[in-house]
């Protein structure tokens, strides 16, 4: 059995015992997100502006060609992307991934591989290397687009303050003077992206049915922001993106999920506890879960393969045919050892997952 089947073995059964969930049905649940997207996430701009891509530079490389685009996502603001396009032909079209970056200054540079020193040492090397997977989709056939979130890269506040946390909290101080009511991660992420892929899909080379998001850490919280907001997103692979604190009662009670989301019950809706909603408002859709063993945040409050089958089940009971192959929901989780990192043979095994996915590759 191959490392892709065997990971996707894993997690891709609907196990005997689902029944033992009692999940609220489909109304129940739209009650329920639309309370979350109130509360929770709130809201920005009224509509989106005209995000009016422009081409403004362009790199050839081995395989592919970098371009630098712009895109508006308000009507006082433009962001700087990385595009990679594969080489093709005419007429051709593509799978497009979402490569978001983790916390890192120099934002979406990280993802191409680009950085301002040379690394300190092996170790730095490495680590920058297993972050650069970019890189590595466009070799095997993905357009993959690259920006930089807000506080970060070419986005930063702060242009020569170093610490990525003090421009990502001057960012968000200054959002909120600007939306009050809008949730930085939550709302104002995903509307970025969600106003990217609305000019990408413009591109006669992008194949509007098969777009995807990965991410390693902050870029994963990102990735599942993304996919569980715009339904246009197929695909998740989620590499070290937070604890998702499981909490069974935002699963199943509906007087408590809708307690949750107005601010009434007992915990607060954070980015943990919240990360699971939007992992709700995702399914049936495919997901990768992946993370380390020894990463941090894994202290979860209840066993892990417990959440784990409790999500499968989740998926089993509202999932259509459309997102099944071979007849099975494809929720699919993978942990690993190495640390707060996204290692090779990780990366192996995700992108094999996307290809079956995006590609229909076995």
């Amino acid at each position: 059995m191959n490392m892709l089947r065997m990971a996707v073995f894993c997690m891709t059964i609907c196990w005997a015992g689902a029944a033992e969930w009692q999940f609220p049905e489909v109304g129940e649940q739209k009650v329920f997100f639309a309370a979350f997207r109130e509360s929770v996430i709130g809201s920005g701009p009224q509509a989106r502006v005209n995000p009016a891509l422009t081409f403004d530079q362009e790199e050839k490389k081995d395989g592919y060609v970098q371009y630098t685009v712009s895109y508006a996502v308000d009507h006082d603001e433009r962001i700087s992307a990385y595009l990679l396009v594969p080489e093709h032909e005419s007429g051709q079209k593509m799978p497009l991934m979402f490569c978001l970056h983790p916390t890192s200054r120099g934002g979406k540079d990280m993802v191409v591989g680009r950085h301002a020193t040379a690394p300190a040492d092996k170790a730095e090397r490495k680590k920058w290397e297993n972050r650069a997977y970019a890189l590595e989709l466009v070799k095997r056939g993905f357009v993959c687009f690259v920006p930089d979130r807000g506080g970060f890269g070419e986005r930063s506040p702060l242009p020569d303050e170093p610490d990525p946390f003090r421009n990502m909290r001057v960012y968000q101080e200054r959002l909120a003077k600007k939306y009050p009511n809008w949730s930085y991660p939550m709302g104002k992420v995903p509307w970025d992206l969600s106003c990217a892929l609305d000019a990408l899909l413009s591109l006669d080379f992008i194949d509007p049915a098969r777009i995807g998001t990965v991410g390693h850490s902050l870029g994963g919280w990102d990735s599942l922001y993304f996919w569980g907001s715009d339904p246009r997103v197929k695909a998740a692979v989620i590499n070290s993106g937070g604890a998702h604190q499981i909490i069974p009662d935002a699963w199943t009670n509906q007087a408590w999920r809708l307690a949750f989301a107005r601010g009434k019950a007992r915990v607060s809706a954070n980015t943990n506890r919240s990360a699971q909603v939007f992992m709700m408002m995702g399914a049936p859709r495919p997901l990768l879960y992946m993370r380390s063993m020894r990463d941090s945040g894994t202290d979860y409050p209840s066993s892990v393969m417990e959440n784990l089958r409790m999500i499968r089940a989740y998926y089993c009971r509202f999932s259509p045919n459309e997102y099944e192959i071979g007849g099975k929901p494809q929720f699919s989780a993978f942990f690993h050892n190495e640390g707060h990192d996204f290692p090779p043979f990780a990366r192996e095994l995700a992108w094999r997952w996307l290809e079956l996915q995006l590609q229909g590759k076995e």
